[in-house]
């Protein structure tokens, strides 16, 4: 087995660790999206209306403060991984308590920071998403009501069920989805962070996924930003015409980096 792939296997091993926990608090973020829409349906019992107020009622304060959280815990666990690695020894044998506090409290900040920019589109689009979708189900169910001839009480209620329904299966695929793919963000961002902040002179790799469906794209990178190939620290990897500066840079498109597992990795500057 190539250094590679065992450092790809150690890499994601880590991750896989995360994805439970932050499926289900993503899923508990999506349901607290949506909890004000259920709401809504029985107190107006005017479907339109509730849809003329969705923007109003499906806020992204969950969505953001998940996305903080899963950032600041997987973020930097990863960059005192990787800063600890590249050193070869837990950075907290030599610096002092104050030092290694302040590092992790510089880690944090960072993580945070990253999760409401770079990140940030990507709260604005789960929430876009969260409406769309609540529009769709009560239209669905609005018809449904309309042809059956029901009341206004009982079309609420059977408008409310299935939007509530349907969500319950909306909520799980895409908490899954959302996850994965923020946790191979924030792993490889805490990764890269942890690494510059060593201060040594090295270049960074592209390790593609060696199990499972890698895009193709994603497996020339991992032959051309290879060991022996790789780039200074601060250039971006061309991955299928986009500029990437790792494995699930929030600034690629959903095609590049949606369920990525591809990893970066490092090795010493030659002078």
């Amino acid at each position: 087995m190539s250094e590679a792939i065992k450092y790809w296997k150690a890499f994601d091993r880590n991750r896989r660790k995360y994805e439970r926990r932050v499926i289900n608090n993503f899923r508990k973020s999506l349901n607290a999206q949506i909890k004000p829409v259920l709401a809504r349906i029985l107190i107006t019992k005017d479907p339109e209306e509730v849809i003329s107020q969705i923007s109003m009622l499906v806020k992204d304060d969950s969505i953001r403060d998940e996305m903080i959280r899963t950032y600041q815990i997987v973020g930097v666990d990863f960059a005192k991984r990787e800063y600890s690695q590249i050193v070869k020894s837990d950075y907290r044998d030599f610096l002092t308590k104050d030092q290694a506090e302040d590092l992790e409290d510089t880690w944090m900040l960072h993580m945070k920071e990253f999760a409401l920019t770079k990140a940030g589109e990507r709260i604005t689009l789960i929430t876009g998403t969260t409406r769309q979708q609540a529009i769709r189900e009560i239209r669905k169910g609005l018809k449904i009501t309309i042809e059956e001839g029901l009341g206004i009480d009982e079309s609420a209620e059977i408008i409310e069920e299935l939007v509530r329904s349907k969500w319950r299966e909306v909520s799980r695929y895409r908490a899954a989805r959302i996850a994965r793919t923020e946790i191979i963000s924030a792993s490889n961002e805490g990764s890269f962070k942890g690494a510059r902040d060593t201060g040594l002179n090295m270049n960074k790799l592209w390790i593609a996924t060696p199990t499972g469906e890698t895009r193709p794209a994603h497996m020339q990178a991992g032959d051309l930003y290879g060991k022996g190939y790789g780039i200074p620290m601060e250039e971006a990897f061309n991955v299928d015409g986009e500029r990437l500066m790792y494995p699930g840079d929030p600034a690629g498109s959903a095609g590049n980096v949606i369920n990525c597992r591809c990893a970066i990795g490092y090795e010493e500057t030659k002078i």
